[in-house]
């Protein structure tokens, strides 16, 4: 098993990735809660999908919150990495906050929004309209009603 917590001489463990690898987010441990700050970039970076990004959590106690406030889209090298964050963290929650309308809305189409919450932008900013849905009919498959 990997083992990468580190921990103060209290009996407070200090959950932290390995020292030795450059994960494009940082680590904030506080009163029962871990905050990952995911940094602008980190969803382009090969590291997210590395077991080191997301097995350091094993065993936390509490809650792991993982700010995208500093992300504009997520892709699925993200959305793969926050599904083993969960995994990862049982039995302790993940819950997500800051996230821009696209992030959350592309969380809610993917139905993770009912895996952890989603503190988010919960409406279209203004300017950004929606694709237009083709007429009621087209497109449906015969028999599928």
């Amino acid at each position: 098993m990997l083992e990468s917590t580190k921990h103060t001489s209290s009996t407070m463990f200090q959950f932290v990735p390995d020292e030795d690898i450059n994960l494009p987010f940082t680590v904030t441990n506080s009163l029962g809660v871990v905050l990952i700050t995911l940094a602008p970039r980190a969803v382009m970076d090969a590291l997210l999908v590395d077991y080191r990004s997301y097995l350091w959590v094993r065993g936390v106690q509490g809650q792991v919150v993982v700010d995208f406030s500093r992300v504009e889209a997520i892709n699925s090298s993200c959305c793969n990495w926050l599904v083993n964050l969960m995994h990862s963290a049982k039995p302790a929650t993940v819950s997500i906050i800051g996230a821009t309308w696209r992030v959350a809305e592309t969380l809610r189409i993917l139905r993770l929004d009912v895996l952890m919450a989603v503190n988010g932008a919960p409406v279209r900013p203004a300017g950004q309209q929606q694709r237009p849905r083709p007429p009621s009919g087209v497109g449906d498959l015969p028999g599928l009603h």
